[in-house]
């Protein structure tokens, strides 16, 4: 891996679906392997696999920043409840109904 080579992939990239944020590399001692060093990962890999590392690399779109809007203070907030939490509270509100009707003595 050249210089030039790792200039390609320096910054965040795409690797088995992970993205990774690619700082530095370094040939070992032992010139055979060399080691990519993203910021939560280190890659150690054999001078046979560098082609196919930096073949399988993909660029990653702009990230999407979402963030908190409270509403509008003129309007309501409704929320859809899931099926099985409409059925629950349906059961809820009957069984609250019929001990105000009939109370027990628990």
């Amino acid at each position: 891996m050249t210089p030039q080579q790792f200039n390609t992939i320096k910054g965040k990239r795409k690797y088995e679906g992970v993205i990774y944020d690619f700082t530095h590399f370094k040939h070992l001692s032992n010139g055979t392997s060399i080691v990519v060093y993203a910021t939560t990962r280190t890659f150690n890999l054999l001078y046979s696999e560098v082609e196919d590392f930096l073949n399988s690399l993909e660029p990653v779109d702009k990230l999407i920043n979402f963030e908190y809007m409270p509403p509008p203070k003129n309007k309501e907030m409704i929320f859809v409840l899931p099926k099985e939490n409409e059925e629950l509270r349906l059961v809820l509100l009957e069984t609250l109904r019929s001990l105000k009707e009939k109370p027990t003595k628990e």
